[in-house]
């Protein structure tokens, strides 16, 4: 069987300065392994809808596993096959640690510190053991014993040399292939072996809840192998392909005490010992062992969302910034020569849309296959819209570096974001059982051990059994059996609550008082658990941490009967902080930089000050409270982290196809119109489940606004001799007409999908009510859900009266495409219609939209001062003809008053990349937005070599050197050196990367490479520049590397 470990980075590997905490990082991947107790299961059916998307809280349970106690005793003795030190080592150094016994063809005692080497003969299988100058042969096995429990042996060949294995060392040479083997076992008691087991798989740097759930899922992987493996001359090995075991450490840490709190416990499923499977990050989504090692599969190890895993900033990614803007100077130059031959009679412009699809398993799996670029580009002189389809791991890959795992099984997602769109690569091992980093980010959210193996292992018992402990006496050779008293276990908390959002990235506001107008305490992620004190209808006072605070009755889900009523009061918060100068800093147990290290708080960080004293602050973070150093915070007077933004429904953008899986290729349920609002269950950035008019389906995320608020879908009612039918055109929308006949003008355009009722019915036309209009649509594009019982039998319908002809309907139960008209702004010039009116574009470069959405298609822009017919109004928005073409534009775009002549423009000239554009004309001013290298600005001023620009609805100060009258010519590759002039050379300065970056010779992605950085290292910064950066490695490498790729930190004061 193979594991993941999931190791620390050793504080002897990394001298930080006292006050920069050890951070742990993951060394290698998680390998594949077979299960082989497995009990068969139902297979995961393709019908019905999948269950909620990773960044979903709502329908996350979180249990605690209960507590049962066995009256019986088990074997404590695990054999540990020292793989590591080699499959067939021919020496072996090995030093006493206290009184041994060595029996095998010789016997002798070995005193504390005594040193001997073993030699063995692949040829013959014997061992040979040399204690000073005698050397002697002992057969084909041999053992060494301790016989004082803190006693062992250490051997110079381990990965480890000064931990001590706490144990017996058997050795045991067999024939195998015409060859002799010999096997290294140390024989330790299961206890102490998970001391040099936790620390190397998760990191004693871990949150302790976390921790415990490490040592209850290594206990049991560890108990399961040893049933397994009776009959065999070892249990586990000491690598990943069981866990990896380095003997104990000297020192006793966090990973020690998580494994005395739970001595004794084991994870059970059915009777049976739970199959305990962990890995590194599974992406915000579990695997199922069926799917990943086409095994029969348990019920409790299938694919669910992970929100705690995707949540946890230090969770394994890769991302990629995709721009609109095909031409983009930062465009990923291997996706664009990607696009441009899956098109290569076209020329590309715009990027539309990014949408991952097709997953390689049944729902609710999310493990993407293909991905959609939709495209505008020149086809024979013509603009077309095109979908250039890419096999996600044959094609993109490898090719955009953006591998984790060897296995093809990351998690692909695609976030919209204005003119970007960002692309999110997860999972970091097999993704099956447990998280670590989903434990750990749980441990951090309030939820104890017990909790956080009850949500990876579905209900899971926590068992703990008596364990005995062998070991020779201090004189004589029959071997003493003890047994060793489990952990004594609290009862977990009562009265806890789930923070439930839609989006794993919102944030719960908990505030002084039951008011959203109340001062704001601090923010709960998704999935915190909290302690409720008193449940209110609208409002809920709770406790988290050390902070009672009032938050929405709503955004929790409460296990149990919560209490209603409680004496505690609020607790006032009036100072905040941000970690600040450094990557990330110890939280310690008080004031002191000999006080132990409790936890790690990454750079950025907000925390809740209780008090500030001794150049020390008494903070919270997370659930977590103690102490960190103040020199390493910038404080605040108002709580300057995230808040809540969203909600729990949104608006459709525009119309949009509701799709029964979340693929491209999924049956269309029914088409959502324009404007309506609807039900979402969850969001994994690219996808949502949503409800709409009582049907549940996937809509692409980026067809919706979570910031407005739409109409609401709602069945029509009917009356006697009606009946209701769906909308199954052909085409996207069906044509509503006036009369019973394609001569007559067409009233409304139908959304396919919509309710609508059947007033009369016909054999090719149906006389049919739609929200408060009449009219008729064609029966062949009618479903009907049961026989159609004809309220009017007969070929045509009679028509009754024909209402009139309206230009902006208004439908009361279902939206109509248009909007209606409001009243146009102050100024009405020449009617072109009811309704209608003149306007002009009185912004630079208006996008005209093919919906009412700040990320909707562009049709065209159009130039300040183009005269345009407002055909509708909608609140922020105009539905506006210019010339032949219709579309939206916002309504702060237009003004019925003709505008004066446009200011200047100008274009970004760079050498080769983006420009910075400024708050303030300086350099140290906080970047407002990179501006591509061509693009065309609006001049408003200039002074003291600062230009005062506008550009995409922005405005700020941009250096005037790199703005020209002209359009700047194709970037011109050659040997030349290019040089940044505003860099400027600096010392103690710092950077960290997000993501694997490369290094050029100089200022230009098209210079030669000089090295290639991976994520999360630090840099030190030589020279720091508007555009570029000189930077060099810890191994001396240096080049330049764009300062919008990294993360730059400023010397200390």
């Amino acid at each position: 069987m193979t594991r993941r470990a999931l190791s620390a980075t050793m504080e002897e590997k990394y001298h930080h300065k006292e006050d920069f905490p050890v951070q742990f990082r993951y060394q290698r991947a998680l390998c594949l392994l077979l299960m082989l107790f497995l009990i068969l299961s139902t297979v995961p059916g393709t019908s019905g809808l999948p269950a909620a998307l990773a960044e979903d809280t709502a329908d996350v349970a979180v249990h605690s596993a209960p507590l049962e106690r066995s009256a019986a005793t088990r074997n404590g003795m695990v054999r540990v096959r020292l793989l590591s030190i080699g499959s067939n080592p021919a020496s072996l150094t090995v030093t006493a640690v206290g009184a041994m016994a060595v029996s095998g063809g010789q016997t002798m005692a070995l005193s504390g510190g005594e040193q001997i080497s073993i030699s063995h003969s692949s040829a013959t299988g014997e061992i040979r053991l040399t204690r000073g100058s005698e050397t002697v042969s002992m057969g084909r096995e041999m053992a060494l014993r301790r016989r004082q429990t803190d006693g062992g042996f250490r051997i110079a060949q381990a990965r480890r040399p000064q931990n001590v294995y706490p144990g017996d060392l058997h050795l045991v040479s067999k024939l195998e292939s015409g060859a002799y083997r010999l096997y290294v076992v140390a024989n330790v008691y299961i206890e102490s072996y998970l001391y040099g087991v936790v620390p190397y798989e998760m990191g004693s740097s871990s949150a302790l809840e976390a921790l415990k759930a490490q040592a209850v899922a290594a206990r049991t992987y560890t108990l399961r192998a040893m049933n397994a493996n009776a009959s065999k001359v070892y249990d586990v090995v000491d690598t990943t392909a069981d866990q990896v075991y380095n003997g104990s450490p000297a020192e006793r840490d966090r990973a020690a005490e998580a494994v005395d709190a739970t001595r004794g416990i084991v994870a059970m499923n059915d009777g049976k010992l739970t199959g305990t499977y962990y890995t590194a990050s599974n992406g915000g989504q579990t695997e199922s062992a069926r799917n990943a090692w086409g095994s029969s599969g348990v019920n409790y190890l299938t694919v669910k969302d992970d929100p705690f895993d995707r949540m946890n900033p230090y969770s394994s990614t890769r991302k990629m910034t995709i721009y609109a803007a095909f031409s983009h100077a930062s465009q990923n130059q291997t996706l664009t020569r990607l696009l441009q031959a899956k098109a290569p009679n076209a020329t590309i412009l715009r990027i539309e849309a990014v949408t991952p699809h097709t997953p390689k398993y049944a729902a609710p799996s999310r493990l993407y296959t293909k991905l959609d670029f939709d495209v505008t580009a020149l086809v024979d002189g013509e603009t077309r819209r095109l979908t250039l389809t890419f096999d996600i791991f044959s094609e993109l890959e490898s090719a955009l570096n953006l591998s984790i795992n060897t296995t093809k099984n990351e998690l692909w997602s695609v976030k919209a974001d204005g003119e970007t769109f960002v692309l999110t690569v997860r999972r970091y091992g097999h993704g099956i059982g447990m998280s670590q980093r989903g434990a750990q980010q749980m441990a951090n959210l309030g939820y104890t051990y017990d909790q956080i193996l009850g949500f990876y292992y579905e209900n899971c018992v926590r068992m703990q059994y008596t364990f005995t402990h062998t070991i020779l006496p201090p004189v004589g050779d029959a071997p003493v059996t003890a047994t060793e008293a489990p952990a004594t276990i609290s009862p977990a908390a009562p009265n806890q609550a789930m923070v439930t959002l839609v989006n794993v990235e919102d944030v719960l506001n908990v505030r002084l008082t039951a008011s959203d107008n109340g001062t704001l305490l601090t923010t709960l992620p998704a999935g915190t658990a909290v302690t409720v004190l008193a449940k209110g209808d609208n409002w809920t006072l709770i406790r988290f941490g050390r902070i009672v605070g009032y938050v929405r009755t709503e955004n929790l889900t409460f296990t149990g009967t919560p209490p209603t009523q409680s004496d505690e009061n609020p607790t006032p918060i009036t100072r905040w902080a941000t970690v600040t100068g450094t990557n990330s800093l110890n939280l310690r147990a008080s004031g002191s930089y000999d006080a132990a290290v409790q936890s790690t708080i990454p750079g950025g960080a907000v925390l809740c000050v209780f008090a500030v004293e001794n150049g020390w602050a008494s903070i919270q973070y997370g659930a977590k409270t103690g102490y960190c150093a103040a020199e390493y915070l910038t404080f605040s007077d108002t709580y300057p982290g995230k808040t809540s933004q969203t909600g729990r429904s949104a608006m459709v953008r525009t119309a949009t196809a509701l799709r029964a899986t979340p693929s491209t290729a999924a049956v269309v349920l029914m088409t959502l119109p324009q404007g309506v609002q609807i039900a979402v269950q969850s969001s994994d950035g690219s996808w949502c489940r949503v409800t709409a008019g009582g049907i549940d389906g996937y809509v692409l995320a980026s067809s919706l606004d979570f910031s407005a608020v739409g109409i609401e879908l709602t069945p029509v009612p009917t009356t006697s001799g009606e009946q209701t039918a769906i909308v199954n055109s052909t085409a996207s929308t069906l044509n509503l007409r006036q009369g019973a006949g394609t001569e007559y003008p067409v009233l409304a355009e139908i959304p396919k999908g919509t309710s609508i009722i059947v007033t009369a019915y016909g054999e090719t036309w149906c006389a049919v009510r739609w929200g408060s209009l009449t009219g008729y649509v064609m029966t062949q594009y009618l479903r009907f859900d049961v026989p159609t019982a004809t309220p009017t039998p007969g070929g045509t319908p009679t028509p009754g009266a024909t209402p009139e002809p309206t230009a902006s309907p208004e439908p009361s139960e279902a939206p109509t495409p248009v909007p209606a008209a409001s009243e146009p702004p102050a100024k009405v010039e020449d009617d072109v219609s009811a309704g209608s009116y003149v306007a002009w574009v009185s912004a630079d470069n208006a996008p005209l939209r093919q919906a009412m959405a700040a990320d909707a298609a562009v049709l065209a822009t159009i130039p300040r001062g183009t005269q345009v017919t407002v055909l509708a109004q909608d609140g922020g928005w105009c539905y506006a003809a210019v010339g032949q073409m219709t579309g939206y534009f916002t309504a702060d775009a237009l003004s019925c008053e003709q505008p004066d002549a446009p200011l200047g423009q100008k274009y970004v000239s760079t050498k080769s990349d983006s420009l910075a554009m400024r708050q303030s004309p300086n350099a140290g001013a906080s970047i407002v937005q990179w501006l591509p290298r061509g693009a065309l600005v609006t001049f408003i001023s200039q002074e003291n070599g600062w230009s005062y620009i506008r550009y995409g609805g922005k405005e700020g100060y941009c250096a005037s050197q790199y703005l020209s009258d002209s359009a700047p010519g194709a970037v011109v590759i050659s040997d030349t050196p290019i040089l940044d002039v505003t860099l400027e050379k600096v010392t103690g300065w710092t950077a960290s990367i997000r993501q694997a970056e490369t290094l050029y010779q100089w200022c230009s992605a098209d210079a030669p490479e000089t090295a290639k950085v991976e994520a999360d290292l630090v840099l030190t910064v030589l020279e720091k520049g508007e555009i570029w950066c000189r930077v060099r490695t810890e191994e001396g490498e240096e080049g330049y590397c764009l300062t919008s790729r990294l993360t730059l930190i400023a010397p200390e004061n």
